[in-house]
């Protein structure tokens, strides 16, 4: 099922970018409150006007990270209000990761870090609520109605 609706422009998306072996792809932002090194964060961000979930969730992995994922590699998991997740992958975790370089206005980059971190490592790189929501995507991945690991029903990323 692909999401082709555009969204509200106030909507926000975020990837759930799995590797093969379970872990989960975080990008630390720049700025960051002050003497918390747990700012990292699922790449993501707002849905531009007319723009599908999907399509924006492409574009803010490219900004983000460098990579390159199609929609065909996401699938919707969880809608909080006007937030969505999607899982992204499997992904390999030596794929070629590019943090952005100066942010537009000529400042500082956005992003300074990246990590792929296990569930039980969660905490350890987000706040507990970015924490919470990253279990629940997760929790959607595992369900065992499903019957097997969702990662298992994508084609490997090229």
């Amino acid at each position: 099922m692909h999401d082709e609706r555009a969204e509200p422009a106030t909507s926000r998306c975020q990837g759930l970018l799995l590797s093969g072996r379970g872990a989960i792809l975080l990008v630390r932002r720049t700025h960051r409150r002050e003497g918390d090194p747990r700012w990292y964060e699922a790449p993501g961000g707002p849905v531009g006007a007319g723009e599908s979930g999907q399509r924006a969730l492409a574009r803010a992995v490219r900004e983000q990270t460098g990579l390159s994922v199609s929609q065909r590699q996401m699938r919707p998991l969880l809608a909080a209000g006007r937030s969505r997740v999607y899982l992204v992958g499997p992904l390999r975790e030596a794929s070629a990761i590019r943090l952005p370089g100066r942010s537009a206005v000529g400042g500082p980059p956005p992003f300074d870090h990246y990590v792929w971190a296990r569930p039980a490592e969660l905490t350890t790189y987000c706040s507990l609520p970015a924490a919470q929501v990253l279990w629940a995507a997760l929790r959607a991945v595992c369900d065992p109605a499903c019957g097997r690991r969702a990662a298992g029903r994508f084609r490997r990323a090229a």
